[in-house]
């Protein structure tokens, strides 16, 4: 019985870092964005390593499977819009060539 307990604490606690995950993700496509502005070089470099840290991990959407419906949009997104980030600053650093 106390096994049970320790089982679903502890997938409650993956959930958790699953979420913290995507708001730290979100958060830096953010500042990205932001450096963007006035830095696209360094910024097309961050996202750069971000999709390739995606990449690396193997970061999709089925992670986050466990999550509520609404939770799953929400990771698709975020994970959408780092390839996104990437790509629209790509395609700024070839227009400004």
């Amino acid at each position: 019985m106390v096994k049970h307990f320790e089982n679903v604490q502890a997938e409650k606690d993956r959930l958790g870092d699953l979420k913290l995950f995507l708001r730290r993700i979100r958060k830096e496509v953010t500042k990205i964005s932001k450096i963007a502005e006035t830095h696209l070089v360094y910024a097309t470099f961050m996202a750069e390593n971000l999709v390739e840290m995606f990449d690396s991990h193997n970061i999709e959407v089925a992670h986050f499977k466990m999550l509520s419906f609404d939770d799953q949009d929400t990771a698709e997104e975020i994970i959408d819009s780092v390839s996104e980030l990437h790509r629209t600053l790509m395609d700024k650093l070839e227009a400004e060539s």
